[in-house]
C-alpha cells in the first residue's frame, strides 16, 4: 500500500453512515471549528438539536470508533456541500457527489501526506469547507476535492 487515510473518529459509528452530517460536524470540530461562520451548517434545520450535543460527545469520544475510511470523508464532504445530509444506504452521498461535478474545473486540492503514507483528511475537509463558506459551487468544490484525491 503505498498510502493510507489518517484516522478520524466516527461519531455515531454506524449511525454516521446513514448521517453524513456527523461526519462532517467531527472534521470541523477537529480542526476547531465549532460553530457556522457566515453560512449555516446545511444540516441544522434537520438536525440542529443533535447538532448542539456533538461536541460533547466528541470530547468525550462517547461512541465514537476510529476510521481511516475514504468512504467517510467523502460522506463528510457531501453534508458540508449540502449534497447529502442523510443517506439510506452506504455510498449514496458519494454517488449524489458524482452527479454534480463541474467538468472544467482544474485545480485540486492539497492532500498531504507523511513520511509514513498518511494522507491527512481534514487538510482537504478544510479547504473543502473554506471554499463552501465563500460560496464557491458545490461542483467546483467537489471536483478539486476528487482532484486532491487523486494527486
Amino acid at each position: 500500500r503505498v498510502a493510507h487515510f489518517a484516522p478520524i473518529l466516527l461519531p455515531g459509528g454506524d449511525v454516521a453512515v446513514k448521517e453524513p452530517w456527523l461526519i462532517a460536524q467531527r472534521c470541523l470540530h477537529a480542526l476547531g471549528i465549532t460553530k457556522p461562520g457566515t453560512r449555516p451548517w446545511p444540516w441544522l434545520d434537520e438536525f440542529g438539536a443533535m447538532s448542539s450535543m456533538l461536541p460533547q460527545m466528541l470530547e468525550k469520544k462517547i461512541n465514537a470508533p476510529v476510521t481511516t475510511s475514504c468512504g467517510r470523508l467523502f460522506d463528510g464532504v457531501a453534508a458540508i456541500l449540502a449534497i447529502a445530509n442523510a443517506a439510506s444506504d452506504e455510498g449514496q452521498a458519494a454517488i449524489r457527489m458524482d452527479g454534480i461535478q463541474n467538468s472544467s474545473e482544474t485545480a485540486a486540492y492539497a492532500c498531504p501526506m507523511s513520511e509514513d503514507g498518511a494522507m491527512e483528511p481534514l487538510a482537504l475537509f478544510i479547504t473543502v469547507h473554506d471554499d463552501w463558506e465563500v460560496g464557491v459551487r458545490a461542483g467546483v468544490v467537489n471536483l478539486r476535492f476528487h482532484l486532491g484525491l487523486i494527486k
